[in-house]
């Protein structure tokens, strides 16, 4: 796909012709399309502008799409986050009928904006990460479902000039074990896996509840490291992958850190240091949730691309300044670093390919 000048690829989606593209503006308001209603180009063409699918109103930008099969679809719900830390979750059947201008999928404050919006079941763990380098992980149990025009809650305390650049849905410790017990089942591991998560919730157990490092909210006992390693080994041995948050900073330097790393905290602390920041490395301008299976290609502001493997890209703590994913000119910043289908064809080779 070619781009307009100043233009970035920012998203990649691979799904059916019939299936719904919900699309959700920087005010907090939701269009939706179905897949066919978007014209067909060729590989050398530009596409179309969103103001000519969808009928948005003056000052109003597309920054979120989600495909959706089945509006009707039970105990799903779209989670969305707002540049000033504002978290709410909906139930996914209340945006069943969206009009052709539109209609409101969050209350949005004047000095506020829609950042970004997941799917989810009611049942995981929400990251949220800010531009200095912060970064929050609370339970999204924390969150009761809202109806469309509410605000929503406080998800991170922001510190000053600070705001949020993503969000992601991280699997909860429930569902890990879920997908480690149906996997042990099949390979015939089910008794040691048992004992390891028994040794895991009894570890957890053990640790005090504290505060949460420079905050007065309270932080989640940490697995110790002797289990967390025997947890490794264990996802090793059945085939699955660590969850990891990959952090991009404006001067494209990038790493990956263990989701586990980042304790669970209550909803509105202000978080912990996720990734450190300096005049080297840069602000964060977006981040993640990847494995060691995923690609990513990362686009700067003067559209040179870059397509990466981020199993290349080294694994470190969360007070870390990361790697250089990609060189860039003077005064060039990173303007979007976007996760590929896992159905896109995977490039030889291994430190990533420059497209452009």
């Amino acid at each position: 796909m070619k781009t307009r000048e100043e233009d970035f690829i920012s998203q990649l989606i691979i799904d059916s012709t019939h299936a719904y593209l919900l699309c959700f503006t920087n005010t907090g308001r939701i269009y939706w399309l179905k897949v066919y209603e978007i014209p067909d180009v060729g590989a050398a063409g530009k596409g179309k502008a969103m103001a000519s699918l969808v009928d948005l109103q003056p000052g109003e930008k597309v920054v979120t799409i989600l495909p959706v099969k089945d509006l009707e679809e039970e105990s799903k719900y779209v989670l969305f986050a707002t540049r000033n830390g504002t978290v709410k979750k909906t139930a996914l059947k209340d945006f069943s009928n969206v009009m052709a201008r539109g209609i409101i999928a969050i209350g949005i404050d004047k000095d506020d904006e829609l950042i970004t919006a997941r799917m989810t079941d009611g049942h995981q763990v929400i990251f949220l990460a800010t531009h200095e380098g912060f970064a929050i992980r609370f339970d999204e149990k924390d969150l009761r479902a809202m109806g469309r025009p509410a605000f929503g809650n406080r998800g991170i305390t922001l510190r000053k000039g600070d705001y949020v650049i993503g969000a992601a849905v991280t699997p909860s410790q429930e569902s890990r074990n879920k997908a480690r017990l149906e996997r042990a089942k099949a390979a015939g591991l089910t008794k040691q896996v048992e004992k390891v998560i028994d040794e895991a919730t009894d570890s957890a157990a053990a640790q005090p509840l504290e505060l949460a490092p420079g905050d007065d909210t309270a932080a989640a006992p940490a697995v110790s490291e002797a289990v967390q390693e025997k947890l490794a080994a264990i996802d090793e041995k059945l085939g699955l992958t660590p969850c990891l948050i990959l952090s991009v900073s404006e001067n494209g330097y990038g790493k990956r850190t263990d989701v586990d790393s980042y304790r669970l905290q209550s909803r509105g602390g202000k978080g912990v240091i996720n990734m450190k920041t300096s005049a080297k490395i840069g602000k964060v301008t977006n981040i993640n949730l990847v494995d060691d299976t995923t690609e990513m290609m990362v686009i700067s502001q003067f559209g040179k691309i870059i397509r990466i493997d981020t199993k290349s890209v080294r694994a470190a703590g969360r007070a870390t300044m990361g790697v250089k994913l990609l060189d860039l000119d003077t005064d060039d910043k990173v303007a979007s670093a976007t996760v590929i289908p896992p159905e896109d064809p995977k490039p030889q080779a291994a430190d990533g390919t420059l497209l452009q």
